[in-house]
C-alpha cells in the first residue's frame, strides 16, 4: 500500500487519467509556483520510477 502526499497524488491522477508525465509536471508547476521547476522534475521522476518498479504503470 502506498501512502501519496498531495503532490504525488496529483502525478497519480494524471497519469492514471491517461496524462503524460509532462502534464502532471506542469500541473505541479502551475500549482507550487515558489517550488523549483529542477526539483518538481527531480522528484516526479523518482515517484514515477518507484512506482514503475513496483509494477503499478505501465507504458
Amino acid at each position: 500500500m502506498f501512502d501519496l502526499n498531495y503532490a504525488a497524488a496529483q502525478i497519480w491522477r494524471t497519469l492514471e487519467s491517461g496524462g503524460s508525465e509532462d502534464q502532471a509536471l506542469t500541473a505541479l508547476i502551475e500549482k507550487f509556483p515558489a517550488v523549483e521547476r529542477d526539483t518538481l522534475r527531480k522528484d516526479a521522476r523518482a515517484l514515477v520510477a518507484e512506482l514503475s518498479s513496483k509494477g503499478l504503470l505501465v507504458e
